[in-house]
């Protein structure tokens, strides 16, 4: 999270533990997080379990991915 806010900001201050700070970082996160979800829904459009499919998808680009990491519920 703070490498994505110095690289947002520019600014080595973001670094500062003080409330204004916390929250600016906490904001550039999240939009970076919803930016990615967008990405997410884009390639994955129209699936029913998408769950799923990142998975699959994840498991496509590790060929040392073990079927039984495709068990949703451990993620929860």
């Amino acid at each position: 999270m703070d490498l994505i806010a110095i690289a947002e900001t520019k600014n080595p201050n973001i670094l500062s533990s003080g409330d204004e700070q916390v929250q600016e970082k906490a904001r550039i996160f999240e939009e970076y997080a919803n930016g990615g979800f967008e990405l997410l829904e884009s390639h994955f459009g129209g699936v029913g379990d998408i769950s799923k499919q990142i998975l699959l998808f994840v498991k496509s680009l590790d060929k040392t991915f073990d079927l039984d990491d495709l068990d949703v519920l451990s993620f929860l």
